[in-house]
């Protein structure tokens, strides 16, 4: 993976670059096609709930924009950069130093950021995960693909752990060598939210961290999320939750576990989701009378009961499910720290998680290895 060593060659250099004199920081751009009026947003973490939170405006004026100075930052945050009425963001980092951005109106994201030192590492950075990503998407549609072919899907999983262990292994390097580093946030937080790597593994890279980083507003929000994703780890207790049923009846969590139980996170509208259906049907019908139980959690959206209930008749899905009808607001899918769908976590009778997102043959085959 020639572009993962690139990447650290460019990180070291610049982190050896002491002659460089940084410019005032200003953050000024070109927005070729964008029409005289139109606003520029800057937005950045709120680092009490996470949320996107505006903190500055610059107008066009004849293809060009300009922030004006800004005052120093004590830490390099990530930065948010949108166009009025167009989707998606050009990301960049704050440092004491110029940033220049040409903005591409058709593709925010793929605008062009030049900075000082910080932000060339982080556009280095960048392309690496790209192509790292593309790979890593590949590898894994192929284990879906060969999911019914066990000698095939071992080696594309196989393929999938070595090459993310190659990215994830030069990262916690880079942070293990400089643990000062003002990108080390951004490697880290991509590493464990993105389940690169595990929370304990997280835990464990975060602790690396010199104090001083830890002290940073990323960093500090970072160890929350970190503890949320600790409480849903393999080995921990699944937290608790209960739910309305479709017929309105509240089931538990605690009062439905079986020998091995399936929290199953699901929608009506998840094309994934229904697909996977079939084979959770399959694995539910082999092995409920041994002790398999599965509870689904939906998604689906406000106002939408019918269509859930109607995907549960449809799809044959004989088990509990629950709903607040509450789409990406549901409280439990915060507390699992859910952000996508299909999600399942498999438990003990305990209720102690011992797996997590099991699809296709691999849901079979642990099932078989837990109650055969």
């Amino acid at each position: 993976m020639r572009h993962i060593f690139l990447f650290i060659a460019v990180a070291l250099l610049f982190n050896g670059c002491k002659d460089y004199k940084p410019a005032e920081p200003r953050i000024t751009g070109i927005a070729p096609d964008v029409l005289n009026g139109m606003r520029i947003y800057l937005f950045e973490v709120n680092e009490l709930n996470g949320q996107l939170k505006r903190i500055d405006t610059a107008i066009v004026m004849n293809n060009e924009f300009d922030f004006g100075e800004l005052d120093k930052v004590d830490y390099n945050r990530k930065r948010f950069l949108s166009l009025d009425g167009s989707s998606g963001f050009a990301i960049f980092l704050s440092e004491n130093d110029a940033v220049q951005i040409a903005l591409n109106k058709s593709n925010i994201e793929a605008s062009t950021i030049q900075g000082g030192p910080i932000n060339q590492r982080y556009e280095s950075y960048s392309k690496a995960r790209e192509k790292f990503k593309k790979v890593y998407l590949d590898l894994k549609q192929s284990a879906r693909t060969a999911r019914n072919d066990s000698a095939r899907s071992i080696i594309a999983l196989e393929k999938l752990e070595n090459r993310t262990n190659v990215f994830t292994d030069s990262l916690i390097s880079i942070i293990q060598e400089s643990p000062d580093d003002p990108l080390n946030l951004v490697y880290l937080s991509e590493m464990a939210i993105g389940a690169l790597i595990t929370p304990k593994e997280s835990r464990e890279v975060y602790n690396m961290l010199s104090d001083r980083m830890k002290q940073h507003p990323d960093a500090k929000m970072l160890d929350r999320d970190l503890a949320d994703l600790e409480t849903v780890a393999i080995g921990s207790k699944a937290p608790y939750f209960e739910g309305r049923s479709p017929d309105g009846s509240i089931i538990k969590l605690p009062e439905v576990l079986g020998k091995v139980t399936l929290v199953d996170f699901w929608a009506s509208w998840c094309g994934p989701c229904r697909k996977e259906n079939l084979n959770i049907v399959s694995a539910y019908n082999k092995y409920h009378d041994s002790g398999f139980n599965i509870i689904g959690v939906s998604l689906d959206k406000p106002g939408e009961k019918e269509k859930w209930v109607a995907a549960i008749k449809q799809d044959s899905l004989a088990w509990n499910h629950i709903s607040r009808l509450a789409h990406w607001s549901d409280p439990i899918a915060k507390k699992y720290q859910v952000k996508g769908i299909p999600a399942s976590f498999l438990l003990d009778e305990n209720g102690i998680i011992i797996g997590k997102d099991l699809r296709g043959q691999a849901l079979h085959e642990k099932l078989s290895r837990l109650l055969d």
